[in-house]
């Protein structure tokens, strides 16, 4: 079983990405604010991949992906966002990307989007 981890302040988004994802065979860590997510990474070795929201209370996460990712440099990401104003989203998967996050998914999505996302994250 896969073992993911979804960060997500959206409560709404965050219930259903991680529905999406266990319906598909994952067990799922659900954390909704960056200390949640840095405590998720550090409390879990076996944990095989993160989505994380790109803008967290309103703050971006690069500090927190840097956390995460010095913790488990192995550790593949999956950035999602929506966008915000003033802050493009092609900008958002550059700036992610420099981080360590492996891919990246914008908002809405589907089921079928998100999977193969984590598919292709998964099997890089």
């Amino acid at each position: 079983m896969i073992k993911s981890l979804v960060v997500e302040d959206d409560p709404d988004v965050l219930s259903t990405v991680s529905k999406m994802l266990g319906s598909a065979g994952h067990e799922v860590i659900a954390a909704s604010t960056t200390t949640e997510a840095i405590a998720a990474v550090n409390d879990t070795p076996d944990l095989d991949m993160a989505i994380v929201d790109f803008w967290l209370a309103g703050q971006h996460v690069l500090p927190t992906l840097e956390e995460m990712l010095q913790v488990r440099p192995d550790l593949p990401v999956l950035v999602i966002s929506g966008g915000r104003k003033g802050f493009s989203l092609e900008k958002t998967d550059a700036v992610s990307s420099l981080t360590g996050s492996r891919e990246f998914l914008q908002k809405p999505f589907t089921r079928a989007q998100l999977l193969g996302k984590v598919d292709q994250l998964l099997s890089a």
